[in-house]
């Protein structure tokens, strides 16, 4: 038997297949542009790694500790730092003693004690010449208590008196100030030498006159009488000695 063999170019089966009786299609040997198409149009996309900028800001949601809030910065310039608590001195209702901040409301004077109220107690002051009097000033009258004048001049023209002031303590000499020449409004400023404790002040142990001083004798302008007193005058180191034609302004100094 003899067979001929076909070129390539025509048949490209097997010698199998041919015994099988199998038919074959002949074999098409490509183009020059066919494996380039194949390439292009493969259905597939690569991913090159390159990130495209679209333009459009995605929130992830991711939390990135950057906190973006610029009324912080606002608020913070316009907390005003408060001072330190600075100590209230406690002085309400008290005159002296401590006022709790490390210094104290006042000092009592004559020999008065502090008491743990903060008040200034007069116990047990008996003698010892405690305070010092002085005469401050006075108002007088114009007219004394006829109605008619002080002094009478020698062509008999209307005269202001000649005013002074003089106290007695207990049973001591009277003591006077200087007078005041030709006034209804005199001011003394006069020390009196004798000292007086705060018992006998509030014991009603001092005695005041004012009189008008003239060559001859006095004419009064308040008779003496005892001056009244009271503690808290004596807290407030001063008081006052009236009458119907005039008065006159003491001030206390311890001693």
């Amino acid at each position: 038997m003899k067979f001929t063999v076909a070129p390539r170019s025509l048949f490209a089966c097997p010698l199998v297949i041919a015994l099988s009786l199998v038919g074959c299609a002949p074999m098409v040997e490509p183009g020059a542009d066919a494996a380039p198409d194949a390439r292009a149009d493969s259905g597939t996309i690569r991913d090159t790694g390159v990130i495209e900028d679209t333009g459009i800001e995605v929130d992830t949601g991711v939390d990135t500790g950057v906190a973006e809030d610029v009324s912080t910065a606002d608020a913070a310039e316009d907390v005003v730092t408060a001072p330190e608590d600075a100590c209230v001195p406690q002085c309400t209702g008290r005159v002296c003693g401590d006022d709790r901040c490390g210094g104290v409301c006042g000092m009592c004077g004559g020999g008065a004690s502090c008491t743990a109220a903060g008040t200034c107690s007069l116990t047990g002051m008996m003698g010892g010449g405690q305070w010092s009097i002085t005469a401050v000033q006075g108002d007088i009258n114009p007219r004394n208590s006829s109605g008619g004048e002080w002094d009478v001049g020698i062509n008999m023209t209307y005269r202001l008196p000649d005013p002074k002031v003089c106290i007695t303590v207990g049973s001591g000499r009277e003591e006077c100030s200087g007078f005041i020449n030709n006034t209804i409004a005199p001011s003394w400023n006069f020390r009196f030498p004798t000292g007086v404790d705060t018992a006998q002040l509030t014991g009603r142990m001092l005695r005041v006159r004012i009189a008008d001083d003239d060559t001859l004798s006095d004419d009064a302008i308040c008779p003496i009488a005892t001056a009244t007193v009271t503690a808290a005058q004596v807290m407030a180191r001063t008081f006052e000695f009236r009458c119907a034609s005039g008065g006159v302004e003491f001030f206390l100094t311890a001693r």
